[in-house]
């Protein structure tokens, strides 16, 4: 607990243990202290006052970002101003409760410490996933499925199926034809290796794809010389393999939630939009309104379809070129290549009308929405995206604590 006065803990602690906790607790003050406790064992969650007068719930929460823990960090504290405490959460952390009301406390605790569990758990999945998929790979390179004795010409002389489900054909039709016999698709390609095997007498290899009984499949070959007219071609099956991989590659493009793009794939599109054939280039940035509040009153169900709903209407009100992603939390970006000014402040428009007739369990979804336009190369894209973030929180800025509670009505 970082915290400066020993009453204030005393108090929390009183609560918790009223709740039906039993919690082992260390009382630190200072950025030293709180080093000191995070090394000494591991914790739970972190309890932290968001002003004391050699350190803050801040300082606090870079401390614990800087060594890359996952830990439910909850801010406990005096009355602050909203604007303090929306800092606070987007600092990173996971609820803020005010001292002189802490009914709260035992419904945040047991909701922040599920969802790192259930955080850590989707962590280990996403390691097994690749470990999954490296173990794959390893297996396939070393335990081939099917084996074939060549020809110089191509005839297929052996073959041995350890899968006869991955053969083109079954072995009796196969056995002293040549290739272009079988497949005029592979012919050409098989060929050309056989030559290269022949005259280098090294090992070649390659990929390709069949579509065996209506389903396609990934196979990759591995050409050896044998004989002096004759080729030996190990052929596994990757097809699980070619699908981990493509689903590891979407996964590294794409919000899981919402199914639209990522921030990660958001700056990769800006290298290739860096030209000045795609100015003016302008970005949307946007913030869906009162999403913590449904979480903490609908729950994260409703909070996760009032994410997808606002995915839907991006998608439905944005061009067919434009570029969607989810930024981070309730937030998304939309760049708008070839774009002026005028043209985004239109689809602006459109998003938001198109929020204002769309309902969800009588939920209206609202968002804040910022734009801002680059129009000369020189200008740095950083000053534009930031642009259009201040222009987003000053909109946000905007709504009224009257407009809050009817849009949760």
């Amino acid at each position: 607990m970082v915290e400066d006065s020993d009453d204030d803990a005393k108090l929390v602690l009183y609560e918790l243990r009223r709740r039906g906790y039993d919690p082992l607790c260390e009382r630190v003050d200072t950025r030293e202290a709180m080093a000191s406790a995070l090394d000494r064992r591991k914790w739970d969650l972190i309890i932290a006052d968001y002003v004391m007068p050699r350190f803050n719930g801040l300082d606090a929460l870079e401390l614990v970002k800087e060594r890359s823990l996952d830990l439910p960090f909850i801010i406990v504290s005096g009355r602050i101003g909203e604007d303090v405490a929306v800092t606070a959460m987007k600092a990173g952390a996971d609820d803020y409760i005010f001292k002189d009301n802490l009914t709260r406390l035992n419904f945040t605790i047991e909701r922040e410490l599920q969802e790192a569990v259930v955080r850590r758990e989707r962590k280990q999945a996403e390691e097994a996933l690749r470990r999954t998929s490296a173990e794959l790979q390893a297996v396939f390179q070393a335990l081939p499925d099917l084996y074939f004795r060549l020809g110089a010409d191509g005839t297929f002389q052996e073959l041995l199926a350890g899968d006869p489900s991955d053969l083109y054909q079954p072995i009796e039709d196969l056995l002293g034809k040549r290739i272009q016999d079988v497949s005029k698709k592979l012919a050409g390609q098989f060929q050309q290796v056989i030559d290269r095997v022949q005259d280098t007498r090294s090992l070649v290899m390659i990929e390709y794809n069949l579509s065996i009984r209506g389903e396609r499949k990934f196979f990759e070959a591995r050409f050896l010389p044998l004989l002096e007219d004759q080729i030996v071609v190990v052929i596994r099956n990757i097809t699980e393999r070619k699908q981990a991989e493509e689903r590891l590659r979407y996964l590294c493009f794409h919000d899981i939630l919402t199914g639209i793009f990522n921030r990660s794939f958001f700056e990769e599109e800006l290298k290739r939009l860096n030209t000045k054939r795609q100015l003016p280039l302008s970005v949307i940035m946007g913030d869906v309104n009162g999403l913590k509040l449904v979480n903490d009153t609908l729950g994260h169900q409703a909070g996760d379809a009032l994410l997808i709903m606002t995915a839907e209407i991006f998608k439905n009100m944005c061009r067919k070129e434009d570029i969607i992603c989810r930024w981070g939390g309730d937030e998304f970006a939309v760049l708008l290549p070839n774009t002026d000014r005028d043209t985004a402040g239109r689809i602006c428009n459109q998003l938001r009308a198109a929020g204002e007739k769309t309902e969800r369990e009588s939920m209206p979804v609202s968002f804040a929405l910022g734009v801002a336009t680059r129009e000369d190369i020189d200008q740095p894209f950083e000053l534009v995206l930031q642009k259009a973030e201040d222009l987003m929180y000053q909109d946000k800025k905007g709504v009224t604590v009257a407009r809050k509670i009817s849009f949760f009505r």
